[in-house]
């Protein structure tokens, strides 16, 4: 969101370090009240101007010119956040309960679940979402316990 932050997810919440050019005051363009949301961050992911932060069962998104707000279109996750990807205004959000999808261009909501078998379980049924990758052509890389399943979007 400012090419002289870093922000840094803990199990305390998120951490923002200002780079060199930084001086004591907020980054020109991001309100001082941009402070993080408290919480277990799960994983970071940015596009553009917007970084994603899966904090508990939340995504928030911090926009240079917005602060902090919370993904309001996902509502509260079934599960706390495990993994984040985000490509060309598509967030991907991992979960022990599954993968959602949210584009955040038409706010459209889509799961892939594990209980539905959009994603297959481990050999002694485990499950979860440990990361994702989006391919430049859209092409989705979910790891799960059961191993790498590549899914294909047709939006």
């Amino acid at each position: 969101v400012h090419e002289t932050d870093l922000w840094i997810g803990t199990d305390a919440g998120l951490v923002r370090l200002r780079g060199a050019a930084a001086d004591d005051e907020a980054p020109a363009g991001l309100p001082e009240s941009a402070e993080a949301p408290p919480g277990r961050v799960g994983a970071l992911a940015a596009d553009g101007d917007h970084l994603y932060a899966g904090i508990e069962r939340d995504v928030w998104v911090l926009a240079t010119d917005a602060g902090w707000t919370r993904a309001a279109p996902l509502g509260v996750l079934p599960a706390r956040v495990s993994a984040l990807a985000a490509r060309d205004g598509v967030v991907w959000i991992g979960t022990d309960e599954g993968l959602v999808a949210w584009d955040t261009h038409d706010d459209l909501v889509t799961p892939f679940t594990f209980a539905a078998g959009d994603l297959p379980v481990g050999l002694r049924g485990e499950r979860g979402v440990d990361g994702i990758a989006v391919e430049p052509e859209g092409a989705v890389w979910v790891a799960t316990p059961a191993g790498a399943v590549r899914l294909d979007p047709d939006w």
